[in-house]
This record gives C-alpha cells, structure tokens and sequence, in this order.
C-alpha cells in the first residue's frame, strides 16, 4: 500500500492513509521511498468488503514532496 501521513492537528496523530495496490513486482520495491503510482481504479475485497483498489502498471521514482503530510482541511 503506498501511503502517505495524513496529520489531523499535529505529530502526534499521524495516520498512514493510501490504497490497496496489486503489482507483481512489489517485492522489488523498496521502504520509505518515494514513487509515483500509474494504475487503473477497480473495484476489489479487502478483508470482505468492497473497496477502491490499483492494478498497477508503472512505479517511477519519485522526489520527496515539500510537504510530506496530507492536511484534510
């Protein structure tokens, strides 16, 4: 799951958010680093429901953005 920290209020409730992605070649990928993802959107199960997921077809490197958490306000 490629993710990113959504902070809420501050560092202390950051939460890992991201989507369920299928690529064969996840095992080749590599911790903490940043990519950028191209896939298409279906439709999957996670743990019996249905849910967003990618079907991946690229993962390029990517740089570090300047802000590295997502803010939802």
């Amino acid at each position: 799951i490629p993710a990113r920290l959504l902070m809420w209020c501050c560092s202390a409730d950051l939460t890992p958010c991201g989507i369920v992605c299928e690529y064969d070649k996840s095992a080749d990928l590599k911790k903490y680093t940043w990519v950028t993802v191209t896939g298409v959107i279906h439709l999957g199960k996670y743990q019996g429901k249905s849910e967003p997921q990618i079907t991946v077809t690229s993962v390029k490197p990517a740089e570090k953005p300047k802000e590295e958490y997502v803010y939802p306000w």
